[in-house]
């Protein structure tokens, strides 16, 4: 066996712990060499390894030989079996990590096909459980056995009481369905008006969080008093709406060709009242059309022609365009006029609520229409009708399909974008479709107790033929609008 060599102990005692922290060996390794050489310890051999190699003595190069050949022959054998060893048990634990990640893997793969599992079964039971099958426009039995009728919540000021109040109607009478989101209630034929609208109106923003347009809307359609005091409400008799007052936000736009001749006006565009000061119209309306901007509305007839005492003209006080609108495309078309004052509300003039929420496949929806109303050309061999027109029932079409007919089209540089709509009436026969005149006028979604404005009239190729008519879409540009009509009013 190897005798110890006073200087070397010496060199290894005065250096002891100062060499050890360099890491010219793992640890591992340091534990082999003190256990296989038996003749001095780890960190005395690395003193040795060290200092030797700084002298070149005669005496020194010996030892140090004597060092190398031990551990060649015994330390450095055990070193590659240990780290070997260590090898495979790295190798062990990754494949151990391995099974246990795929095992979690394989238990949340279960419990997620289980819990859309019986997502898909939720619907379907809480419909069953909670909601009755009556659609929007329903007749419907209040809880006290009165007549009701199938409204959306938020247009429903007793139910928005109820519950803020925590209280929860009966399922059986109380609940209709839930259709796009929106829980439809059945609310009351004759509602009574007992709270006010400064009291009501912060807590539907809070609890329901409306948007500006939304809460205008509960204001037209259930706080709207009249001059004579009494609420105001479109004409409705069975079912079918009256022809006076069946669109009482229908708008004509004046325009004054002949300055010489103020009291000549010409009726050229069409817009929706939206609130009590401003009408909604497409922006190509309002910008020198035929060299001429509108100079007042028209609200309160059918008939261009009747000058009735319901029939209300207003001068236009601010004309609104959407700031990126340019008179040689198409895009961007949509505007708002602000009047010089507020409407009188009667049942013949009212504003519309505004679309707040995405429309699904109109195919889907129940009991409602989509409708085209304006005093354009009503065939190729006129110019305008005095008469105020609507369109049958018509079609959203597919964007991809719409934008095949309008390819290469001048205005539309960029093609078809997300701000259009296009519609068209299926039917070959009659394609009934917007024309000459009824430009700026509304795309709107009817039902039986409500009517919303979805798009304004923008452009087309041709009237009455196969290629869609363009919409500007209003959803798309909400946020203008109610910046532009309601700015003191916070969105959720």
């Amino acid at each position: 066996m190897y005798r110890q060599s006073p200087r070397l102990i010496k060199l290894g005692a005065s250096a002891r712990g100062d060499f050890s922290s360099r890491g010219a060996f793992r640890p591992t390794e340091r534990a082999t060499i003190g256990y296989t050489s038996n003749t001095f310890d780890t960190r005395t051999f690395l003193v040795i390894h060290y200092w030797l190699s700084l002298f070149d003595e005669p005496e020194a190069s010996a030892e140090f030989d004597v060092i190398k050949s031990i551990f060649r022959r015994r330390v450095w054998p055990e070193l590659k079996r240990e780290r070997e060893r260590e090898r495979e048990r790295e190798r062990e634990r990754e494949r151990e990590r391995e099974r246990d990640m795929y095992t979690e893997i394989r238990s949340a793969a279960t419990a997620l096909s289980v819990y859309l599992s019986l997502l898909m079964l939720l619907p379907s039971i809480a419909a069953d459980e909670l909601y009755g099958s009556l659609s929007e426009g329903s007749a419907c039995r209040m809880e006290d056995g009165s007549a009701g009728i199938c409204k959306p919540l938020p247009s429903c000021p007793m139910r928005i009481k109820e519950v803020m109040e925590g209280k929860r109607f009966s399922t059986s009478t109380g609940r209709c369905t839930f259709e796009n989101f929106v829980e439809i209630v059945c609310c009351p034929l004759a509602e009574a008006r007992t709270t006010t609208t400064s009291s009501i109106e912060p807590n539907i923003n809070d609890v329901l969080g409306l948007r500006p347009a939304d809460v205008a809307c509960h204001e037209y359609e259930n706080e709207i008093i009249g001059e004579d005091g009494q609420k105001v409400n479109p004409n409705i008799f069975n079912g079918e709406r009256a022809a006076a007052g069946e669109f009482p936000y229908m708008v004509a736009l004046g325009y004054q060709p002949d300055k010489t001749n103020p009291s000549l006006i010409r009726y050229n565009c069409g817009g929706t009242l939206i609130s009590v000061r401003h009408v909604l119209t497409a922006a190509h309306c309002v910008n020198n059309i035929n060299n001429f901007v509108p100079v007042e509305v028209r609200l309160g007839a059918v008939d261009l022609n009747d000058n009735s005492a319901y029939v209300q003209r207003i001068q236009v006080g601010e004309i609104i365009s959407h700031p990126r609108y340019k008179r040689s495309l198409n895009y961007y078309d949509i505007a708002i006029i602000k009047l010089r004052r507020a409407i009188n509300v009667s049942n013949n003039v009212m504003p519309i609520c505004l679309q707040t929420k995405p429309i699904p496949n109109l195919q889907q929806l129940v009991n409602m229409s989509l409708v085209v109303t304006g005093w354009g050309a009503t065939s190729f061999e006129n110019e305008g009708s005095a008469d105020l027109q609507k369109t049958p029932s018509l079609q959203m079409i597919d964007k991809i399909e719409c934008s095949v007919a309008y390819r290469g089209f001048s205005k539309l540089p960029n093609g078809l974008d997300g701000s259009m709509i296009c519609v068209l009436d299926k039917n070959v026969t009659r394609r009934a479709d917007a024309c000459q005149g009824d430009s700026g006028g509304p795309l709107l979604l009817l039902s039986m107790v409500s009517s919303t404005v979805l798009g304004v009239t923008s452009f087309g190729q041709s009237c009455g033929s196969s290629i869609p008519a363009i919409y500007t879409s209003v959803i798309f540009y909400l946020d203008w609008i109610e910046d532009m009509v309601w700015p003191d009013k916070k969105r959720p």
